[in-house]
């Protein structure tokens, strides 16, 4: 049992965007995918988007970067900058954690193997990145997956990934956790993907679903927000949608709808 009262998540819950903190900890550099739009850097200041982080925080340090805030108001969160289930100061840090609130952001890959570990240490929170339900497209999205050493690529890398994320959702949706897929929304690559995707959510215990625009300086914003509009409003026929993302750094720290706090 947590010392802490479960507080509410602002990513599954935007009631609480300004009342509930969040700070991410940089702790997991490596990743074992590589998907076509990422861009990770270290050593970042200015940019706001995943992926992106000041530096990288030892497992040793967190409990003196945290030491100031609040773990009562805030969710304490590992999103990167790389995957954070491939990184093992993601559990020395989980385990440091364990008496508070704690949320991971994950792409899948590893998670039907993991989950048990995380629930053993108190993971409140789970997101799972998933694209596509389709070999084909997801191919043109993952430039690689690393599984085990083991390089794949194409189509191979595509059914892999896939069928990972899936047996590790249907798992992590039997346990008392509370589940959100986000789905990055590519134009031209994974339309038809989305509403699959929602409707995949319903079967599987999700709370939220959180339909994300890419990235990318091939696309307007404004045209590509138009659409993501029009995608949550059908995909909210099957699952509730996430109205507002800050797309936060690997190390965003406050609410999520202000401008991020100085910490370390």
């Amino acid at each position: 049992m947590k010392n802490s009262e479960k507080v509410l998540h602002p990513c599954f819950n935007e009631k609480c965007i300004n009342s509930i903190k969040r700070l991410h900890l940089p702790i997991a550099p490596k990743c074992n995918i590589h998907c076509s739009f990422c861009n990770r850097q270290v050593s970042c200041t200015s940019l706001k988007k995943p992926g992106i982080t000041k530096r990288i925080l030892k497992s040793n340090e967190v409990e003196d970067y945290i030491k100031t805030v609040n773990k009562d108001s805030c969710i304490f969160g590992i999103a990167g900058p790389g995957e954070a289930l491939f990184n093992a100061e993601t559990f020395e840090v989980l385990n440091i954690l364990k008496n508070y609130n704690t949320c991971l952001c994950t792409n899948g890959l590893l998670l039907e193997e993991k989950i048990d570990e995380l629930i053993k240490l108190n993971l409140n929170y789970l997101s799972i990145t998933i694209n596509s339900l389709d070999y084909e497209i997801a191919a043109k999205i993952y430039d690689f997956v690393n599984y085990k050493g083991q390089i794949y690529k194409g189509i191979k890398g595509a059914e892999l990934l896939i069928n990972k994320q899936l047996s590790g959702l249907e798992k992590a949706s039997k346990y008392d956790i509370r589940l959100k897929v986000n789905t990055v929304y590519i134009p031209g690559i994974n339309d038809s993907q989305i509403i699959k995707i929602s409707k995949l959510c319903k079967n599987y215990n999700v709370d939220i679903m959180n339909i994300i625009p890419v990235i990318s300086d091939e696309f307007e914003p404004g045209d590509i927000n138009d659409k993501v509009v029009k995608l949550r409003k059908e995909a909210s026929k099957y699952i509730a949608q996430k109205e507002y993302c800050a797309r936060c750094r690997a190390d965003a720290f406050g609410y999520v709808d202000k401008e991020d706090e100085k910490i370390g």
